[in-house]
């Protein structure tokens, strides 16, 4: 039975013996998580591709290429500047995505249902937390923040 890797409720399988297919399937979900980031702001900020309220897919894609090179044993610098490299890149993220759900949840708070605001309020909190580093759980995050301003109406116009 091939191994199964489960990331924010999507499920890839994968043959060890066919390893270029592994490569392409995890490039396409690291891209999407990229794409989805950018949405994300867009639809809560209600503005186009702009790198003033960090709406660009690019910022996303350096941090997570900066959380690549983390287990990167071939990569020349030292952990210590690669670990400081990722922190830096992941707080930009995190504050535009936890600027980004302010704003949302600021519009949204009157049609959304308790349950739902309390879910954006504890991202939020997460977020501004200076010990949160889990790229994971930040992709999870942003997943549901846009199932959440999904059901409320938003959309990027």
């Amino acid at each position: 039975m091939p191994p199964v890797d489960k990331r924010c409720g999507y499920t890839v399988a994968f043959t060890i013996r066919n390893e270029q297919l592994q490569i392409l399937i995890f490039a396409a979900k690291e891209n999407m998580d990229a794409l989805q980031y950018e949405y994300l702001i867009r639809v809560a900020h209600q503005c186009e591709q702009d790198d003033a309220y960090g709406a660009n897919a690019a910022i996303y894609r350096q941090m997570d290429y900066a959380f690549d090179i983390l287990s990167d044993n071939h990569w020349g610098n030292r952990s210590q500047d690669k670990e400081s490299n990722f922190r830096n890149k992941f707080t930009t993220v995190k504050f535009f995505v936890s600027d980004a759900l302010k704003a949302a949840a600021n519009k949204i708070c009157y049609e959304a249902t308790a349950e739902e605001t309390e879910t954006l309020d504890r991202f939020i909190a997460a977020l501004q937390s200076p010990d949160f580093f889990d790229k994971h759980q930040l992709d999870c995050m942003i997943a549901q923040s846009i199932d959440i301003l999904k059901e409320n109406g938003f959309s990027n116009t």
